[in-house]
C-alpha cells in the first residue's frame, strides 16, 4: 500500500465513519426529547454493557485475523483456511457470550428491571459475530467495511421518526438498529465468500482454539480499555451509587466524545493496522520513522479537535440534548481532550509494538493501568463525584499515552539491534 493510498483510505474510511455518526445525530436530538433523560439514560447503559459482548464475540480478531489475513492475502487457499478457522472460532465464543449474558440477566436486578432493552439491545451482538470485518481489512478493503456501517445507520434514519412517536416506544431504538444491522452482516459474509473466492475447507476445532488462544491478549487489552472508560459508569450504577439524572447526563457526553473518538481512532486503527504490519515485515528499518511521523501529524489533529469539544461544548449539548442535559455541557469539556491521548496509545501500543507481534506486552501495560483505574474507581467517584471519574480517566490516559510512546522505542531498538548482529 502506497502512502498516497494510505491517506486516501484513511481520509475515505473517516469520512464515512463521520457520517455513520452524522446520521444518528440527525435522530439523536429527535429521541432524546421524545424519551427523556431517564429513558435515554436507561438505553445508553443496556448498550455500555453489551459493549463487552461486542469485544467478547471479536475477541481480539480484529488484529490478529487481519495480521494472519495480511500477510496471506496472495494465498487463496490458505484465505479460506484462516477464514473458517477464524469464524469457528468466533461460534464457540458467542456460545460463550450467551451464557454470561443469562447469568448477569439472572442476578442483576438492573437488567431484570428493562430486560427487553437489554434483549433486544444483545441481539446486535449476533450482527458483530457475523460480520467478517477482520477478512475485509486483511485483505486491503477498509472502504468497504466502513460503507456497511453507514447503510444501517441510513436505514435506520428514517424508521426511528415512523416508530418513536412517545416515551414509551424508546424500546424501537434498539429492536431496529439490531435487525437492520443482523441481516447487513448476513450479506456481508455471503458477499465476501463470493468476492474473495472462500472454497469450502474442512474446519480444523484445535487450529480454531489455537486462534482463540493467541488472540486472548488483544481480547485483553480491549477488555481493559473497556472497562477503563465508558463502562466505569455502569459500575457505579450497579452499585447503586448515581442517580438516573446524572447518568443520562454523562451517558450524553459519553455519547459525543465515542463519535469523535470512534471518526478518529477507528480510522486510524483500521486502516493503519494492517499497513504498519505489513511494512514491519517488508522493511523494518523504515517502521520506527514511520510510526513517530505519524504520532506528529496525528497529535494535531487530536488537539485541534479537542479546541473544538471544548470551546462549543454549550452549543453541542443545546442542539443535540436539549435544556434537560445541562450538565453534560461540562463534562465534554472535562473529556475534549481524550481523543487525543486515546488516538497515541492507539498508534504507539496496538499499531507500533502489537505491529511488532508484541501482544503480550500490550495485554500487561494495559492491565497495569486497568488495575489501577479499578482499585481507585469508587474512592475516587465518593470524593469528586463524575468529575473526578472524568479527571481520572484523562490523567490515566494520558500516562498510557506516554508509556506506550517508551514501550514502542524500546522494543523497536530491539529489534533494529539484533537484526544488525
Amino acid at each position: 500500500m502506497t502512502s498516497k493510498k494510505l491517506l486516501s483510505d484513511t481520509m475515505y474510511y473517516a469520512l464515512i465513519q463521520a457520517s455513520n455518526f452524522a446520521l444518528p445525530l440527525i435522530t439523536l436530538p429527535y429521541i432524546t426529547r421524545v424519551i427523556g433523560v431517564e429513558k435515554f439514560g436507561v438505553l445508553e447503559l443496556a448498550l455500555v454493557f453489551t459493549n463487552f459482548f461486542v469485544l467478547l464475540v471479536k475477541y481480539g480478531f480484529d488484529y490478529t485475523a487481519t495480521r494472519d489475513i495480511a500477510t496471506s492475502k496472495s494465498d487463496n487457499l490458505k484465505v479460506s483456511n484462516l477464514f473458517y478457522s477464524y469464524f469457528f472460532s468466533k461460534i464457540l465464543i458467542f456460545l460463550v457470550a450467551i451464557v454470561i449474558f443469562s447469568v448477569c440477566a439472572f442476578f442483576s436486578e438492573s437488567i431484570q428491571e428493562n430486560f427487553l432493552i437489554f434483549f433486544l439491545t444483545f441481539m446486535g451482538v449476533f450482527a458483530d459475530f457475523l460480520l467478517p470485518s477482520w477478512l475485509y481489512r486483511g485483505m486491503g478493503d477498509v472502504r468497504f467495511v466502513a460503507l456497511l456501517s453507514f447503510f444501517v445507520k441510513l436505514l435506520f434514519l428514517p424508521l426511528v421518526f415512523i416508530f418513536i412517536v412517545n416515551e414509551e416506544d424508546y424500546f424501537y431504538r434498539p429492536l431496529l438498529m439490531s435487525f437492520l444491522s443482523i441481516v447487513v452482516a448476513v450479506f456481508s459474509v455471503l458477499y465476501a465468500m463470493k468476492k474473495y473466492s472462500i472454497i469450502k475447507c474442512r474446519i480444523n476445532i484445535l487450529k480454531s482454539i489455537y486462534f482463540i488462544r493467541i488472540s486472548t491478549p488483544m481480547f485483553l487489552v480491549s477488555c481493559f480499555i473497556f472497562f477503563s472508560g465508558a463502562f466505569n459508569i455502569v459500575v457505579i450504577d450497579f452499585l447503586g451509587l448515581i442517580s438516573a439524572v446524572d447518568l443520562g447526563n454523562f451517558s450524553a457526553a459519553q455519547k459525543v466524545i465515542q463519535i469523535v473518538q470512534n471518526v478518529i481512532v477507528l480510522s486510524v486503527s483500521q486502516v493503519f493496522y494492517p499497513f504498519f504490519v505489513t511494512s514491519f515485515v517488508k522493511d523494518e528499518s523504515k517502521f520506527g520513522s514511520l510510526v513517530l511521523i505519524t504520532s506528529i501529524y496525528l497529535s494535531f489533529v487530536g488537539f485541534f479537535i479537542g479546541i473544538i469539544l471544548y470551546f462549543l461544548s454549550d452549543l453541542i449539548t443545546s442542539y443535540l440534548f436539549g435544556s434537560g442535559f445541562i450538565d453534560s455541557a461540562s463534562y465534554i469539556r472535562y473529556l475534549a481532550f481524550l481523543p487525543l491521548f486515546t488516538l497515541l496509545t492507539n498508534l504507539f501500543l496496538i499499531q507500533g509494538v502489537s505491529g511488532m507481534g508484541r501482544d503480550a506486552s500490550v495485554m500487561i501495560v494495559n492491565f497495569l493501568f486497568f488495575i489501577i483505574n479499578a482499585a481507585t474507581l469508587v474512592w475516587v467517584y465518593s470524593i469528586w463525584s463524575v468529575e473526578g471519574l472524568l479527571v481520572q480517566r484523562n490523567i490515566l490516559q494520558m500516562v498510557l499515552a506516554f508509556f506506550g510512546c517508551l514501550m514502542f522505542i524500546y522494543y523497536y531498538r530491539g529489534y533494529r539491534k539484533a537484526s544488525s548482529e
